[in-house]
């Protein structure tokens, strides 16, 4: 998460007099967190997952909609463990 928390900073820092260059860098960070936070869901890594989320929570422009992923409700691993079984 530090080198993720320094690409952030200097994207901040570096692109200040260029707004719309630093709006678009950071979408596209922030598209790329969102993907790495899909595929720890997708793997079961919970860990991984709520520490994307949690970043993504404290770092999402207050001028941008919220993903539905940021909003989904997350059941307890168990119960995924149930349905990947089932599923499989």
């Amino acid at each position: 998460m530090s080198g993720l928390e320094a690409q952030w900073q200097w994207l901040l820092e570096a692109f200040e007099p260029q707004p719309e260059e630093q709006r678009r860098l950071l979408h596209n960070l922030l598209t790329k967190v969102v993907d790495a936070m899909h595929h720890a869901r997708s793997a079961r890594d919970w860990p991984r997952y709520w520490e994307w989320r949690r970043w993504l929570e404290a770092h999402w422009p207050s001028d941008l909609p919220l993903p539905k992923s940021l909003d989904e409700r997350i059941y307890a691993p168990v119960l995924y463990e149930v349905k990947d079984r089932v599923e499989s």
